[in-house]
């Protein structure tokens, strides 16, 4: 597949508004926590005391759907644009791809822009064949989600104490989720008149997918890459940063759940 395009004024504003709202490049798993705070607190706060007109509820959801996948697509494009920049043989199949060389990641194409920034321009990250493309080359098989979904990672049920490894797969069918949670919010954006018909469970199941798939796709980067990572001390019940390759018996690297994300009982460590 060859993807063409260059280098223009409304890309360059659009890639410069991206580094003006982002904490550093490397942060990126830790500002898609603090994205997905934001709006799942506000979420849960409303259905504490929802209103009694189900079409006013509706609205707070159908957003709450829309912000779950904003949330995903800029973790991901921050994702991508830090793995080009780290990652030489991933940026040049990259850029093969999509018909671009001769530069470097690093090199500047204007006003401070990057070319691993302005390659990010080319993937609608909202998008699940852009997302399979952008990714795949990062496993054997090219197939993203799917690595991602069975990708188990040692997991804490909150204030439970129990200890499980857990892969998104064993609970429900990730692909279909997915793609109805960005079907769902392609008509919530795009037209007024459509009012959200979803199934019973559904919302939990893609705020599950959107939550969590994000933190599992970050712990696998930590390790490939060797970076820190939010790691709980099983021992004394601490969550600090550190690198995933060399962790002691009693550390596993922490996903944060929908429950950790609204409590109020945190507690900042010396």
């Amino acid at each position: 597949m060859t993807r063409r395009r260059k280098v223009s004024p409304h890309l360059i504003k659009s890639s410069r508004n991206m580094q003006e709202t982002r904490d550093s490049i490397d942060n990126f798993a830790f500002s898609f926590l603090q994205n997905i705070w934001r709006y799942s607190t506000f979420m849960h706060s409303v259905l504490k005391n929802p209103p009694d007109n189900k079409d006013i509820l509706l609205v707070p959801i159908s957003q709450y759907i829309v912000s779950l996948v904003g949330c995903w697509e800029t973790f991901l494009r921050d994702t991508f644009v830090y793995l080009l920049q780290i990652d030489g043989n991933y940026y040049a199949e990259i850029c093969g791809i999509i018909g671009v060389n001769g530069y470097k990641a690093s090199d500047d194409v204007g006003e401070g822009v990057t070319h691993a920034e302005f390659v990010s321009q080319f993937f609608n990250f909202q998008n699940a064949s852009d997302t399979e493309t952008a990714f795949g080359p990062l496993f054997d098989d090219h197939q993203y989600l799917t690595n991602i979904s069975q990708f188990p990672v040692p997991y804490v049920f909150r204030k439970r104490g129990v200890l499980s490894l857990l892969a998104l797969d064993q609970f429900f069918d990730v692909h279909t989720i997915f793609n109805e949670t960005l079907e769902y919010r392609h008509r919530i954006v795009h037209d007024a008149n459509y009012r959200l018909n979803i199934p019973r469970n559904f919302i939990s199941s893609a705020e599950a997918l959107f939550v969590l798939l994000p933190q599992i796709f970050a712990v696998w980067v930590a390790q490939k890459y060797d970076l820190r990572y939010s790691v709980l001390n099983l021992a004394n019940n601490t969550v600090a940063l550190s690198k995933l390759n060399g962790l002691t018996e009693h550390e596993v690297p922490y996903i944060f759940s929908i429950e950790d994300l609204i409590a109020e009982d945190w507690v900042i460590s010396e």
